[in-house]
């Protein structure tokens, strides 16, 4: 009878064991391809520049044919399928000659369901791209009702020391020209409540996964996406029906 209890609970520990570790295979299993799960997808896309923006003119090129392509843009995606940041590249380089008004580098942040927080910086990637050179805001914060873009805060940054010491170092600045527009920004740093005069993501049209296949957009431009974007002439045809396929999306 001893015999008996005795094989039975040694039979019993051999399971508990036998239990234990494949349970610890399992959470080694997924510990390892958890980080592959969450890893950032790449794309690329050939672009070429015009008077007034990038304009693809090829989608997802393979990473061994770049060497093809003179200009092309580095998409990054996340595991929601989302774009976080685009990089367009000359010959490889984010160090390019551009637009006063484009920039070299765009980051993307998605901080819940209703907002995306987009960033511009110079080719270094950290560098806010100046608004005393170009206008140009480097912070523009969407506010999204479902896919409808209802609301737009614009931050610019103001890079002043740099601005005082050109002002300085060369006569033909204006010193009090200088301090005059350093003024005016900073007044007007941010602009609330102007989401009626942005239709759409800015540089959203360059991104293949845009949101997730999908393209937030103004409600007044639903419509117009809807039925007349075909003879648009804003978009090159193969950002047109990229844009067109994603808005469709976003009824689904």
């Amino acid at each position: 009878m001893i015999g008996v209890i005795y094989n039975e609970a040694k039979e019993r520990k051999s399971f508990m064991d036998e239990y234990r570790y494949t349970c610890l295979l399992f959470v080694v299993f997924i510990f390892s391809i958890f980080p592959l799960l969450a890893q950032n997808k790449i794309l690329y896309h050939a672009y070429e520049p015009n008077a007034s923006d990038y304009m693809i003119t090829r989608w997802n090129i393979q990473k061994d044919s770049l060497s093809g392509y003179k200009w092309y843009v580095e998409e990054t995606v996340n595991q929601d399928g989302r774009v976080v940041q685009l990089r367009f590249l000359e010959n490889g380089n984010p160090c390019h000659f551009t637009l006063c008004y484009l920039s070299n580098i765009i980051k993307y942040e998605y901080p819940d369901s209703f907002h995306i927080i987009q960033t511009e910086y110079e080719c270094d990637g950290i560098t806010p791209v100046n608004a005393l050179e170009c206008e140009v805001n480097y912070k523009t914060i969407y506010t999204l009702d479902s896919l409808h873009i209802v609301n737009v805060e614009i931050e610019y940054f103001i890079d002043k020391k740099a601005a005082l010491k050109d002002s300085e170092q060369y006569s033909s600045i204006d010193d009090n020209n200088i301090k005059t527009e350093i003024n005016y920004f900073e007044q007007h740093k941010k602009k609330l409540d102007i989401g009626n005069d942005y239709t759409c993501i800015s540089y959203y049209s360059n991104s293949f996964a845009k949101y997730n296949g999908k393209y937030p957009i103004n409600q007044k431009q639903e419509n117009y996406w809807m039925t007349k974007a075909e003879n648009d002439e804003v978009y090159d045809k193969i950002q047109q029906d990229e844009i067109i396929r994603c808005v469709r999306n976003n009824k689904r």
